[in-house]
């Protein structure tokens, strides 16, 4: 047993060690709160941050339909617009339509989209709604579509052998703006080669399929049509009756299906479980199958909807079924929760968090095992010493229900020393199938040079697991990596108790491997690439990663990257040019540009507080970035270059990978990384100026090595990008790129409640909830920041939200800024970049919607040792320009780390003392996980009421109040009923 480690080896086989929970505490926390952090046993429930957690639900209930019209959503759909292109100019280069477009179109975006219209107004139509009144692509936007491919994205993989041949049935969904509705059909004989049988038209973005236990019917969950479709794979056709086809009724975004057996025998009689990401439910269904005199499955016999089962956690994605078939494991990716169903009762047995995405799911015997990424949240070690500059203590104030409770839970810590961005990394998550949170463990990178972490669970060979299966034995499980282009098959010890895993081996793919499928006897692994389009076939026998084939699903052509938008898609997902080559935007933008739903140190405040994983959608529509809305459009991929390719000397410059509290004289950083271990490593161990200077003595020297390092690491990215269209790209061009991508469409989910509630399906009764929830918005206050339209005023609030605008007036003539030169690939940048004081935005002075505590939640990103963090403290608040030798220790440390590097130009945080909140939109809120600054609340209701409402349910803390009590901080709701709360609240999951 290690005693240096929290991750600990028991026996055969291994455990994590759970961190010890805070008095009154009855499920562990992720951190050491102190003896009164969040659980609190004078309040109702403990609110518990990170492994273990139980996340609070919200008490609304589903949304009632009591008219089923067939129908589907229409995705937003928007190019940036002319007049806002020029907020992408890195490089030298505006962004323009050409950016989009490529003339070797073979599908375009218009075609598709085109036809999804023509679609779904056949359906309106025969539901007796009208047809589209408006095209889904407007005049504006037209010619540009005509030269975007469209690109099917493969979700998943089937693999079905039907009268001794083999096939493969593939999703073909489309993007969450750009959706597809098809599912290809592949014959896949023995030999290795493949081609399309037929591609079948389905509902409106098919995103996983479900064979049904007594064969011969493939269902299909569309996530933007209420119908489940029914593929007969005897004909390769839609299954029909009576000329029309069959198909489900259920609720639009059907994420994930999965079939149990009434019973061990009669496999014609089944349970159908729906997972839906917008009810956060599970749906049951009987689904009973017909036969011919033959005793050939030939149709549905009988379908009932059963119930619906409540308490399956935010977000369920994807549904497993265990070996015993009692359970269905529910994996809610982002939000990182995991759930239990008893079959029997159709009731939710259990449920935790894992604190991270949890992207997929597989049960084997009596251990479940979850795909994530990162659990520990850039925070310091449990055991680590914290200084004084990124520690504090819980803020507690007066609730309204007169009881003390916890508004800011105070300085947060983890399992891991690494902290900030160097806490990225990859896992497998093995619990037991009871969900017990003290008897878990996280396999993790081979690479991973974690100090805390038993070299027994380094293991994992690539980034950003997306999906996991397993083989029937139960020995073998294979894993989807997606940001390193790569499959792993992992040896499962099942003798050991709990089991262990080891490496087999890893096949290189093609772009994003997303589905997985085995035939097992044929040795053969099936591979759906979500971005290169392909179906890919892997040797099982192999012991060297042997490929035996792939075919193009016919939306690969023309060859994916094809556009500057799709390059910097790619290079979003991948990880190869990272320091680890393990670390990828899509690490915590996990689905779609989306958030993975949990907080992370990431240093725009201290290494000790969480911050929001904002989503990246609706970036066009977004004047300014980030929650104090320090980043101009378009130009947040720069600071994230930075973070994910910092050198070695960087790392052991601040203690990122050795601790906060580590002794400068023996770090090292981590000696598996990409960027070269030199000699020089030794020269940049930070050699104090004097306790809480933020300064040290040998920077100079460190930033000549990391200066190297930087060149090292440019070098690479143009040797990863040289085989790309237009490569070998710079780090300037491939920023650029993936900034492109991430605001060249608003890729917003189109939202059910509102179209339920216009097409006539919705509860009269909640419709009118819906009405008076928006009256409520305009009588609480919410418009006056959340503008309906775009529902945001684009403006600063806060204490120091004019402080940006002060500060350039103050010092843009000074000297010490003049002097500032930024050479950017041949642009000199002098004084103040244009980056920042584009972030610029009009202010509105007053108080925050939530507590920031110094020095929590402010710009104290790095620590050089324990007594000795860089702290950013106001220059303006000790004097006029160059008055005195503290202000300009601030102001020259501004420069150094933010103002004068390259890589940021502008200050990413609040400076101490002055907090500042750009109004976030609240268009596509509904799908979030986390919300506030600190992403702490789970649900609106926590968001906007203060802490003791009675409108919070068990388990809520509301987090709308001020260090003072002030209550009435995000809208004036501290007296509103609970049933006003319910209609506000509804009204606002109705934004779309």
């Amino acid at each position: 047993m290690l005693a240096k480690t929290r991750y600990l080896t028991i026996g055969l086989g291994l455990v994590m060690a759970a961190a010890a929970g805070a008095p009154g505490c009855t499920t562990p926390s992720h951190g050491d709160l102190g003896s009164d952090a969040l659980c609190d046993p004078t309040q109702d429930s403990c609110k518990n941050i990170g492994v273990g957690a139980r996340v609070p639900a919200s008490n609304l209930e589903p949304p009632k339909i009591t008219t089923y019209k067939r129908s589907s959503l229409v995705a937003p759909f928007q190019l940036l617009p002319v007049g806002a292109q020029g907020r992408i100019n890195e490089d030298n280069r505006p962004f323009t339509n050409a950016d989009y477009t490529t003339p070797d179109v073979t599908v375009s975006t218009d075609s598709k989209l085109t036809e999804i219209q023509g679609q779904i107004s056949e359906e309106r139509v025969a539901s007796g709604l009208p047809a589209l009144a408006t095209d889904i692509i407007s005049p504006v936007d037209k010619f540009v579509t005509q030269q975007i491919p469209f690109r099917g994205n493969p979700s998943d993989v089937k693999y079905v052998n039907v009268d001794g041949q083999g096939k493969a049935y593939i999703p073909l969904g489309g993007d969450v703006s750009t959706p597809g509705n098809e599912v290809t059909i592949v014959d896949v004989n023995n030999s290795g080669r493949m081609k399309l049988i037929n591609r079948v038209r389905v509902g409106i973005r098919p995103q996983r399929l479900a064979l049904h236990p007594a064969g011969g019917l493939m269902f299909v969950c569309n996530q933007y049509s209420n119908y489940i479709s029914i593929i007969d794979t005897k004909t390769d056709d839609i299954l029909k009756a009576n000329g029309k086809p069959v198909e489900i009724p259920t609720h639009y975004y059907c994420a994930d299906v999965a079939f149990v057996p009434d019973d061990g025998i009669n496999k014609d009689k089944a349970k159908m479980l729906v997972a839906n990401r917008w009810r956060h439910s599970v749906l049951e269904y009987q689904v009973d199958i017909e036969r011919d005199f033959q005793d050939q499955v030939v149709g549905i016999k009988e379908v009932k909807e059963i119930g619906e089962i409540l308490d399956v956690g935010n977000n369920p994605y994807r549904l497993v079924v265990d070996d015993a078939q009692k359970n269905v494991f529910v994996a809610n990716n982002k939000g990182g929760e995991v759930a239990k169903i008893d079959v029997a009762n159709a009731k939710a047995s259990g449920r935790m968090t894992i604190n991270g995405a949890s992207t997929d799911l597989t049960v084997i015997n009596d251990l479940v095992y979850i795909t994530t990424t990162t659990v520990d949240r850039g925070l310091p070690a449990d055991e680590e010493t914290l200084p004084t500059q990124v520690a504090g203590s819980p803020v507690k104030v007066k609730g309204i229900d007169g009881k003390q409770h916890v508004a800011h839970p105070g300085a947060l810590k983890d399992r891991t020393r690494s902290y900030n961005f160097e806490d990225l990394r990859n896992g497998i998550y093995q619990l037991p199938i009871d969900l017990n949170p003290e008897q878990f463990n996280y396999y993790t990178d081979n690479n991973s040079g974690e100090p805390n972490f038993d070299d027994a669970v380094k293991v994992v060979d690539g980034a950003v697991p997306t999906t996991v299966i397993r083989n029937k034995r139960g020995d073998r499980i294979y894993v989807a990596l997606g940001a390193t282009d790569t499959v792993q098959e992992l040896e499962v010890n099942t003798a050991a108790q709990p089991n262990t895993l080891r490496p087999r081996q890893t096949w290189h793919l093609d772009h994003r491997p997303f589905g997985l499928a085995l035939d097992e006897d044929n040795g053969r692994l099936f591979v759906s690439d979500w971005a290169s389009e392909r179906l890919e076939v892997c040797d099982l026998n192999s012991r060297d990663g042997r490929k035996l084939g792939k075919l193009d699903l016919d939306y690969a052509n023309p060859p994916y990257p094809a556009t500057t938008v799709e390059i910097g898609e790619r290079f979003f997902y991948e990880a190869s040019w990272s320091n680890t080559g393990r670390k990828s935007c899509a690490t915590c933008h996990v689905d779609e540009l989306d958030t993975d739903g949990v907080g992370y140190a990431n240093g725009a405040t201290a290494p000790t507080a969480y911050h929001q994983v904002k989503p990246n959608h609706n970036l066009m529509e977004t004047d300014s970035y980030f929650w104090n809305g320090s980043f101009a459009n378009g130009n947040y991929t720069s600071l994230a270059f930075a973070a994910q390719t910092r050198p070695n000397c960087q790392l052991i410059e601040f203690g990122f990978i050795d601790g906060v509290s580590s002794n400068p004289k023996n770090r090292v950083g981590d000696p598996k990384g990409n960027l070269a271990q030199t000699a020089q490593d030794a020269e940049c161990r930070p050699q104090s100026a004097g306790p809480r200077s933020s300064l040290i003595r040998n920077q100079a020297r460190i930033d000549q090595i990391v200066a190297q390092g930087v060149a090292i690491m440019d070098q690479r990215i143009a040797d990863i990008t040289r085989d790309v269209k237009g490569g070998p790209f710079s780090r300037r061009a491939l920023s650029r790129a993936i900034d492109a991508y991430s605001v060249a469409e608003p890729r917003l989910p189109p939202n059910p409640l509102q179209y339920a509630s216009k097409s006539g399906q919705l509860d009269p009764a909640m419709t009118a909830q819906i009405q008076k929830g928006q009256q409520l918005f305009q009588n609480a206050g919410c418009a006056g920041c959340h503008t309906p339209g775009k529902f945001t005023d684009g403006l600063d609030h806060g204490r120091g939200a004019g402080w940006l605008q002060q500060f350039v007036a103050t010092y843009q003539n000074d000297p010490r800024i003049q002097a500032i030169r930024i050479d950017v690939n041949g642009a000199i940048i002098q004084g103040f970049a244009q980056t920042m004081t584009d972030a610029i935005r009009p202010s509105v002075p007053g108080p925050e919607i939530n507590v920031h505590p110094r020095p929590l939640d402010y710009f104290v990103p790095f620590c050089f040792q324990a007594d000795n963090c860089v702290q950013f403290d106001d220059p303006m608040a000790a004097g006029s320009p160059g008055s005195n030798a503290e202000e300009d220790r601030r102001i020259k440390l501004l420069i150094q780390f933010n103002l004068g590097d390259p890589d940021r130009t502008f200050i990413p945080g609040n400076v101490v003392g002055q907090p500042h909140i750009n109004t976030p939109s609240l268009r596509g809120v509904w799908s979030q996980a986390a919300l506030l600054h600190h992403g702490m609340a789970t649900t609106i209701q926590e968001a906007i009421l203060g802490p003791g409402h009675p409108a919070l349910a068990e388990g809520e803390a509301g987090w709308a109040v001020l260090q003072d009590g002030k209550m009435d901080v995000h809208g004036s709701t501290s007296a509103l009923s609970k049933e006003d709360v319910a209609a506000l609240v509804r009204y606002v999951e109705n934004i779309e």
